[in-house]
């Protein structure tokens, strides 16, 4: 049986996790295939992010001032109808004349015809080149996550399910469909803004009798006219209850935000729609026929992506969790302990490695608590250490076999403990003294041969440790109270109550080589 250990605030917990040691390569190329899928739905993410960034809402002034002058038109009348007549008689009403020459003006309809060029080719392009490469990327990967589902033999007891897959896979699908909407969106968009604004620009030119460039003296072509008309007719309609906008004029920019379409084109069904309606078939009922979701937005697809792909991953999760087999664990805290105890005594709970062994050390009052597990035998071993006395201190009362007090235990390193003791002085009855001790793990560990769990924490034998110390410094009358080391600079720091001093020094080194610091 594989077990795997953790420890939390007041026990240590053994848990037992076979499906782990049975099915680990085929997890670890699960979790693989997840870390490439997530990677790529928040590279997605970060794509729309600067798609949005890039496009730019400078047809909502142009909307705002078309407004503006159709409120001035006769009941019936429409500012699609005026530019009509216009395109079509070459002649304009008065008013027309002057909302073009003093609202939109030509060098007004430049920038904009210019700026709206620039973002939608911005736009476009991360949709191209980005989304469309992404799209087959995330379609790659979550199809072979569902070869494995299907691959019941090996991969079936990992909670993999193909239904919630397949829907992950229609779901990109759909993501897919509306990405092309998107690019057809935009492509359209250039086309038809392109001819209107070089014709209306060119048109205000004529009107305030300025001079026309000459590469745009030529009379529009069919394809232009073609292209112009289309665009009077759908772009400058009145929108719909509920749109921002007067009129149809911005389309892209709804694609982006986290709402349904507000404007909607009607669209021919294509030759495979005709197909299914002919042949009476359900879309969703076929796995690899994606349909598409006209009133979404394509944020709104992600998200619904980024929620399938998780919840099919999160059945493998809970298969996992389900396996998991707790082991009789022994408190490491007494159940009368308070939050604020149990805040102070988390601080004090440590692990290391020591020869391959691992191991949880909790520091009480006087005793050191180290559970050993890790080791080939698979089972738990407690150690109960304490210090009755330190060899070499000759300031320390000698009468007595009460434990010394330990105040703080840190990890020097793999095989060494560093530990702050708080002893009685046989000069002064009134003092308490303090040293710094390093305390070697591997003599602990032998002398802890008895199994975790079977005893209560106050049954196990105390060992005593002192004769285990080494490079030991006495820092007479110090009133520590916490101590911190770091073993690759093999130093150490304690600190005295309420940190107004503070002593440093090299644990290598001798006793007159400390260097003491005072703060406050």
């Amino acid at each position: 049986m594989y077990v795997f250990n953790v420890y939390t605030l007041c026990l240590p917990l053994q848990m037992s996790v076979d499906l782990i040691r049975e099915r680990y390569c085929e997890l670890q190329h699960l979790s693989l295939l997840y870390s490439h899928v997530s990677s790529l739905l928040h590279y997605t993410s970060d794509t729309l992010r600067c798609m949005t960034e890039a496009w730019e809402d400078v047809l909502l002034t142009m909307d705002i001032k078309l407004a503006k002058y159709s409120t001035t038109l006769k009941e019936g009348a429409s500012v699609a109808d005026e530019l009509l007549v216009l395109l079509a008689c070459g002649r304009a009403r008065s008013e027309l004349r002057d909302f073009l020459l003093d609202e939109l003006t030509a060098k007004g309809v430049k920038k904009i015809g210019l700026s709206l060029e620039t973002s939608y080719t911005r736009v476009r392009k991360y949709s191209l080149n980005c989304l469309s490469s992404v799209i087959q990327a995330l379609q790659f990967h979550l199809g072979e996550v569902l070869g494995m589902a299907r691959w019941k033999e090996r991969f079936g007891n990992l909670g993999i399910s193909t239904d919630s897959l397949q829907v992950c896979i229609k779901s990109l699908g759909t993501f897919a469909l509306k990405n092309q909407e998107l690019q057809s969106v935009i492509d359209e968009s250039l086309k038809s803004m392109k001819s209107f604004f070089m014709w209306i620009y060119v048109v205000i030119l004529k009107l305030g009798e300025e001079p026309v460039p000459s590469n745009m003296k030529q009379h529009l072509n069919a394809e232009e006219l073609k292209l112009v008309v289309h665009f009077l007719k759908k772009r400058l309609a009145k929108s719909a209850a509920g749109s921002s906008q007067s009129f149809n004029l911005e389309l892209v920019g709804q694609y982006l935000v986290d709402e349904d379409l507000k404007i909607v084109e009607e669209k021919q069904p294509s030759f495979w729609e005709r197909l299914l309606q002919e042949a009476e078939l359900d879309s969703n009922a076929i796995p690899w026929l994606f349909s598409p979701s006209p009133v979404k937005s394509l944020l709104q697809l992600l998200n619904s992506l980024v929620r399938d792909v998780a919840a099919a991953f999160a059945t493998t999760k809970e298969t996992i969790c389900q396996t998991f087999t707790p082991k009789p664990s022994v408190p490491l805290l007494p159940s009368t302990t308070g939050d604020s105890e149990v805040s102070k005594i988390d601080s004090k709970i440590g692990e290391l490695v020591c020869e391959g062994k691992r191991c949880v050390y909790y520091p009480s009052a006087r005793d050191l608590f180290l559970v050993v597990y890790g080791d080939e035998t698979q089972q738990m071993r407690c150690c109960r250490a304490c210090v009755r006395g330190v060899p070499g201190l000759a300031d320390q009362e000698k009468s007595g076999t009460e434990p010394l007090n330990l105040l703080s235990v840190q990890v020097y390193n793999g095989e060494t403990l560093s530990v702050l003791l708080e002893y009685r002085s046989s000069e002064r009855d009134d003092v308490m003294f303090n040293a710094v001790a390093q305390l070697p793990v591997k003599p602990v560990l032998n002398l802890a041969n008895e199994a975790f769990g079977e005893l209560a924490l106050e049954g196990y034998e105390c060992h005593d440790v002192g004769r285990f110390l080494t490079q030991i410094h006495s820092l007479g009358p110090f009133h520590a109270v916490s101590m911190a080391v770091s073993g690759p600079r093999r130093l150490a720091a304690v600190f005295s109550r309420r940190t107004k001093k503070v002593r440093l020094f090299d644990v290598d080194a001798e006793e007159e080589e400390e260097e003491e610091e005072e703060e406050g």
